[in-house]
């Protein structure tokens, strides 16, 4: 009764830790892949007279958005397994 409790609470921080790694790495993906599109839709606009200010508004609030999401994620634990063995005899 008393060491599940605190295998829980030792894979909470574990879980914590991994999170900020996970996140970190998702953040700087995404800001690698959203600027590049981000400058070649620029680009884009300055050739192409369709593509207006407002395109460029709507990519930097789907930019702010998916940032949030990203900020909001969290780790969960599906599972444990535990194995238990009898004492010998």
């Amino acid at each position: 009764g008393e060491i599940i409790p605190a295998m829980l609470k030792a894979l909470d921080s574990l879980a914590g830790q991994r999170k900020v790694r996970s996140l970190k790495k998702a953040l700087e993906l995404m800001e690698e892949t959203l600027g590049c599109e981000k400058a070649r839709l620029r680009d884009l606009a300055e050739v192409n007279p369709l593509i207006d200010e407002r395109d460029l508004e709507k990519w930097d609030a789907y930019h702010l958005d998916l940032r949030e999401a990203l900020g909001r994620a969290r780790l969960r634990l599906d599972s444990l397994r535990l194995i238990y063995r009898m004492p010998a005899p």
